[in-house]
């Protein structure tokens, strides 16, 4: 490694230069004139690795043996030590910028900010692309913004009374970041002072004198060896004019394809000064040949200065992309409001700059801005102006900026700092074109630094931005991880499934069918549909309903039978009878039918002693075997008049129903109020408390209010005692009921309800359009085992310890065997029929800040 930097003429360690080339790299050759040799390597600062530097070294004796023997080595060192000198000395925008330099063992080693000649990238065609796009009008774009760049730089050093005297493509450098125009080529700057007077120390005329200003480069009055035009004080401004009509023709005037095939390099030896005014007016665009006439007359007093042709050059006067540039580097100087009507009228020209430029200056200033306005006290200070609009023009560059590196480095930190923001309108909009960027931002950014910021959204006070909190979600899920996916993403969503705004909640639950194909595993995916589903079956609002319908219909994939006959089944059996919807109807029919598609398709798959072992029947709550629900007996006829037939879910099964003579079930039933069956010719088990409570329609979502969670608590306490006291007793009575006891017969088919008054079964009054029929906030009753017993067989018998509480706000419950039963068999010790308590629809609370679900 050693003889490798001393053979590229830098040592193990150069005092006073604290920066080290990139092994293995020998860089490139650039010739800033005829005889001035650099050799420009990539490298960083010693102290720091992250600052990356251009490292130029030009050996003296190398450059004085290549420029044509010993006699140039003494112009050649005064030469070199003048760039190391004014690039030092020298802090002008515009100027290539220079970290350090030092002179040692007959090396001139410079330091500067990371860059590649122009020469390179016009003779390139990759590095071409790379900094001034794909089309003509960006690179003419960024033309125009060089030669801005480089005229105001040149203008500064005019007003230091210097002047530059090299000005062309080989003196420009690029900037490795930005791809803006640099000047550097330093080693002619002279004092305009020192040159009107024929100094003989006066470096430009030394180097004139020994012929390093050549070929159309050479203005016409230093052709002759007196120079005495250029003597006359103020002309010798003119020469640098000429160099920048030079610029705009190598820039300009050369094709792409003429500078890949190395036409800048034969310019210089076969086009002569008299020429130069000709060809720029052959090949250059309309808008530059009024500057170029001013700059290239052979009379050096009739030229116009460097600032003239700044203001006056029509070509870069009318670049949108210069006036937009310079106004950028003002924006901190401006107001707040005229930041935002400049980022305002940014959006519809930014997505023709040079996407070089776009990433590495506009989206630092947009941040500055950004960061500047959370400084000044938020979202839009005392002024009241919201920074919103900074949103469009960073999502048109992230939209034309591919996933990768570039991204990750240059727009990805302006996203995180836009989360930052608790500016409202800068929020709605970032969400609303979560599209443009959710697929490039890296998975390792999004779930550390923009989730934490982003699950904010749901608690804001702007109902858009909760909504486009739930609807960004579709387009960043399928980059989230597994936990955040299966957890933290349902939460926040549950939260906005509890909104006061209907659309809010029906959006939200839509929002979750959409992501629930990222979510693995399977079964995680399956619990998560069905705690955050199950819930809005019982909205009030239509479109929630129906959304929570179709949302689990997408899910049937993941769903196992058992939940399916457990879970699903009985939740949206009501919803087949939707008085107010007809599109909830459609829905929920066509998931009962896909459903039971499902059980069938399962059932055939079952072996046929699984099937046997089935068919056998459940076991009682005692450990008896219970008979099977084939062995029941057939059906005795009723007494004329006594109770109708209706048909059951099963076939062939006659299942009694109460007349309907009486009229609608009451809507509260209490211990006062309830019938005892007296004279019953068999003992009755003890009946345990039958507990139902309704919902009271108040257009809610169906979860639960936080003030209710002690007399939820309560209910539960209730049902575990219920639980505990046994099975509901059917008995058989052997005789008819005589008409001084009055029975409340169980009625299992679906949707049938005890209608007599004396014997009628608990039905829970709510506002709700369908509280009525077990709607979205009601109970929903299922069919879960057939009765099939004649009349004179099993009768509910209510003791006057039972009783009905109903709360507004809570789930219904049912506790006892009222409405349905869970299981219905006949025991052969006692004759009696046992109905196991369901478990009930699922009891939705608060938990912590995001509301969780569980079942009961």
């Amino acid at each position: 490694m050693t003889f490798f930097l001393k053979a590229l003429g830098l040592a193990d360690s150069v005092p006073g230069f604290p920066f080290t080339p990139v092994a293995n790299d020998p860089g490139r050759t650039v010739y800033t004139s005829p005889q001035m040799c650099w050799t420009v390597r990539p490298g960083t600062q010693n102290d720091d690795a992250q600052v990356r530097v251009s490292i130029f070294t030009c050996s003296i004796s190398t450059s004085a043996t290549a420029g044509g023997g010993s006699g140039n080595r003494e112009l050649i060192e005064q030469l070199a030590q003048n760039t190391m000198r004014r690039a030092k000395s020298l802090m002008i925008p515009g100027f290539l910028k220079c970290h350090g330099a030092a002179v040692y063992s007959d090396t001139v080693y410079i330091a500067t900010e990371p860059c590649v000649s122009l020469r390179d990238v016009l003779e390139t065609p990759e590095l071409r692309r790379r900094y001034y796009g794909q089309t003509n009008e960006e690179y003419a774009a960024s033309v125009a913004y060089g030669l801005d760049t480089v005229g105001g730089a040149l203008a500064a050093l005019q007003s230091n009374r210097l002047v530059h005297g090299n000005v062309h493509c080989g003196s420009i450098f690029v900037s490795a970041v930005s791809g803006f125009w640099r000047l550097f080529g330093l080693e002619f700057i002279s004092a305009i002072d020192d040159v009107a007077s024929g100094n003989p120390g006066c470096l430009f005329e030394s180097a004139r004198r020994a012929g390093m200003i050549v070929g159309y480069r050479c203005p016409p009055e230093l052709g002759s060896s007196s120079c005495g035009d250029v003597r006359r004080g103020d002309s010798v401004v003119a020469v640098d004019a000429w160099g920048v009509a030079c610029l705009v023709y190598e820039a300009m005037g050369v094709t792409a394809e003429e500078a890949a095939n190395g036409r800048l390099n034969s310019l210089v030896h076969s086009l002569g000064a008299a020429e130069l005014r000709n060809v720029c007016r052959q090949s250059l665009p309309k808008s530059l040949h009024e500057s170029c006439r001013n700059l290239t007359s052979p009379n050096p007093r009739m030229r116009k200065s460097i600032a003239a042709f700044s203001e006056s050059c029509e070509f870069v006067k009318s670049s949108t992309f210069v006036r937009y540039m310079k106004a950028l580097s003002e924006l901190l100087l401006m107001d707040l409001s005229q930041q935002v009507r400049l980022v305002e009228s940014l959006v519809g020209p930014v997505e023709k700059f040079p996407l070089r430029a776009c990433l590495c200056f506009v989206l630092q200033r947009l941040g500055e801005l950004v960061r500047a306005a959370a400084k000044a006290g938020g979202s839009s200070g005392a002024t009241g102006v919201s920074i919103g609009p900074v949103v469009e023009p960073v999502l048109k560059i992230a939209e034309r900026t591919a996933a990768g590196e570039e991204f990750d480095k240059y727009v990805t930190p302006v996203l995180v700092q836009l989360y930052q923001s608790n500016d409202v309108l800068l929020r709605y909009k970032l969400l609303v074109g979560a599209e443009v960027y959710g697929a490039k931002v890296s998975p390792a950014v999004l779930n550390n630094a923009i989730w934490p910021l982003y699950v904010k959204g749901f608690a804001y006070s702007a109902p858009s931005v909760r909504e486009y909190s739930a609807r960004a979600l579709v387009h960043l899920a399928p980059h989230m991880s597994e936990g955040i996916l299966g957890d933290q993403v349902p939460r926040a969503l549950g939260q906005l499934q509890r909104d006061a705004d209907g659309t809010l909640r029906a959006n939200a639950t839509i929002a979750l069918n959409l992501i629930s194909e990222h979510i693995t595993p399977l079964s995680q995916r399956a619990i998560v549909m069905l705690t955050y589903c199950r819930p809005m079956l019982r909205d009030a609002f239509e479109p929630s309903r129906v959304a929570a319908l179709r949302s689990l219909h997408g899910a049937l994939e993941c769903l196992s039978p058992k939940q399916l006959a457990e879970s699903v089944l009985p939740a949206i059996s009501s919803l087949t009878v939707d008085p107010t919807s007809a599109e909830s109807r459609t829905a929920a029919l066509s998931l009962l039918k896909a459903s039971l598609a499902r059980l069938e398709a399962h059932h055939k798959q079952l072996p046929a002693q699984q099937v046997a072992t089935a068919a056998g029947g459940p076991v009682a709550a005692n450990g008896s075997a219970v008979g099977s629900l084939t062995s029941f007996p057939a059906p005795a006829a009723a007494p004329a008049g006594a109770a109708s037939k209706g048909s059951g879910l099963l076939g062939g099964i006659s299942i009694p129903s109460a007349s309907t003579a009486a009229g609608a079930a009451p809507q509260h039933v209490d211990a006062a109020s309830t019938p005892v069956l007296s004279g019953a010719p068999s003992p009755l088990r003890s009946t345990p408390v039958v507990t139902v409570a309704s919902l009271a329609g108040s257009g809610g979502s169906g979860w639960s209010d936080d003030d209710d969670e002690g007399e939820a608590g309560e209910n539960v306490g209730e049902s575990k005692t219920n639980a505990s006291s046994g099975n509901l007793l059917f008995s058989k009575a052997s005789s008819p009921p005589t008409s001084t006891s009055r029975t409340l017969m169980a009625s299992f088919s679906a949707g049938t309800k005890p209608a007599s008054a004396a014997a009628s079964s608990v039905a829970s009054s709510s506002a709700s359009p369908l509280s009525a029929t077990c709607g979205a906030h009601g109970p929903a009753s299922s069919f879960q085992g057939p009765a099939s017993s004649p009349v004179s067989q099993p009768l509910l018998t209510l003791s006057n310890t039972s009783r009905v509480s109903s709360r507004t706000g809570i789930n219904s419950r049912l506790v006892g065997g009222i409405g349905g039963a869970a299981h219905l068999s006949f025991s052969g010790g006692t004759n009696g029929a046992f109905a196991s308590a369901p478990s009930g629809p699922m009891k939705l609370r608060k938990k912590g800040g995001l509301g969780a679900a569980r079942l009961d």
